[in-house]
């Protein structure tokens, strides 16, 4: 089976796509933040509330890692989805309470596709030369 091996115009691509996406995941985290905190949502736990906030945070640095093709990026961006398919995958797994849950879980499938395709394009050869990385990260 041969892959295809990636060019930079279409790497350049992929990752504009793939800033825009976290563009819209740091405005989606910002209002539910801000609606957590200023108590617009009911019943949100604290811890809730601060893994929204860690998340939002996480997004910005991906998003402005991405825009300065920074060396930190990608080990950020490896480690980061490792972690949001482990809980996405764990949160999927478990039985929905209502018809909300379920819309949610479908959801999460989709976040679940994600970051496992980020694993994959992020841990390229051609991705890590393009963001100035020589050799192994750990991954």
């Amino acid at each position: 089976m041969k892959t295809a091996i990636l060019t930079k115009d279409r790497i350049i691509i992929i990752t504009n796509r793939i800033r825009k996406l976290y563009f819209v995941l740091v405005c989606f985290g910002i209002v539910t933040t801000i609606s957590d905190v200023s108590g617009i949502s009911e019943n949100v736990p604290k811890n809730e509330t601060w893994q929204g906030v860690i998340n939002t945070l996480l997004f910005v640095a991906i998003y402005f890692g991405l825009r300065r093709k920074a060396k930190w990026l990608i080990p950020l961006i490896l480690i980061s989805s490792a972690w949001f398919l482990f809980s996405l995958f764990l949160s999927v797994l478990q039985p929905a309470a209502n018809v909300t849950g379920l819309i949610a879980k479908a959801g999460g499938m989709i976040f679940v596709l994600l970051f496992a395709y980020q694993m994959h394009f992020f841990s390229k050869k051609e991705v890590k030369t393009h963001f100035g990385l020589q050799g192994t990260i750990f991954f």
